[in-house]
Order: structure tokens, then sequence, then C-alpha cells
């Protein structure tokens, strides 16, 4: 497609699967990465966000190393999700995500609070919208049996989907 891409990751599992696929794929974290500021077009971040000990000021480098008008591309667990909602009532915490469960996730979203901290470090919203694993367009990567299919995506035509997704914009 023509696109000069790079990826970061502290997992070395990820690493290796990425580069199998032959994507440039360094083990650092965005905050040792050596980018040039103001170098990337586009930045995905993929369930990323929630494991930051402080998502403001991750978000804040992300958005240096934006140009001007670059785009975030960023996905989240959400916690207004369906399944997170019935599993915090039953205290059901096993495995899930869409709420706190340190070490691994620290933070949990909903729409307000990614939106609320994408526009305070200086991100215009430009989209958001919900998803579920197995999206084919969002989440094609995760393969889920038939039955949790249908559960993920009835709950997100319910706009209570299992993950947020958010376009954010450089301004």
């Amino acid at each position: 497609m023509g696109l000069d891409a790079y990826g970061i990751d502290v997992d070395e599992k990820s690493i290796s699967i990425a580069r199998e696929q032959g994507l440039k794929v360094e083990k650092t974290d965005i905050f040792q990465a050596n980018f040039k500021h103001g170098y990337f077009d586009l930045i995905q971040m993929k369930q990323v966000l929630e494991h930051i000990p402080d998502p403001k000021e991750c978000l804040s480098r992300v958005r240096s190393l934006l140009k001007l008008n670059g785009v975030l591309m960023i996905d989240v667990p959400n916690q207004s999700g369906i399944i997170p909602k019935i599993k915090i009532t039953f205290k059901i915490r096993k495995n899930e995500y869409g709420f706190v469960q340190p070490p691994m996730h620290l933070f949990a979203y909903t729409q307000r609070s990614l939106r609320g901290i994408l526009e305070r470090v200086g991100f215009e919203v430009i989209w958001m919208g919900q998803s579920w694993p197995g999206d084919p367009v969002f989440c094609p990567i995760i393969k889920q049996n038939l039955i949790y299919e249908s559960i993920f995506w009835k709950s997100n035509t319910l706009k209570m989907g299992s993950i947020l997704v958010a376009y954010a914009k450089k301004t």
C-alpha cells in the first residue's frame, strides 16, 4: 500500500508474531521509542491505554509524534459494554476486560471518559463508536465461537459493545 509502517510493543510473543509477518517492530514503549516529533500521519493504539500507568502522559507523547492533523486510531475495552456490566453487577471478574484489574488493566473507559482524556491532551475526536472481538472491520484477528460472536454482535447493536473505537485528530 506504499506505507512506511513501524510498530512497537513490550511483549516478546507479539513482536515475534509481527516480525514473522514481515513487519518492522521494535521492543520498546512509547516513552523510549526514538521517533521524531511530528513524524507520523497516523498512529494506531489497539488495546493499550488501559495498561498504561499515566494515560494522559502517554497520549501527550503520541500527540507529539503526530503531524498537524495527524490521526490517532485507538481502541480500548468498553466499561459500559453489556458483558462488563453484567460481570461487574454479579462480581464475576474472571479474565474479562472492561473494568480495572491490576496489574493488567489499570484504567477502564467509557465513551465519555475516553473522549474527555483525548480532548484534554489536545485531540479533536472525529469519530467514536463501538466494536466487539471478531468484528470484521475493527477486530478481525480475534475469532469467537458462534454463541459468543452472536452475544458480542448483539451487544454492539444495543450500543453496548465490548470495545470502544475512536479516531482523533491532532489539532
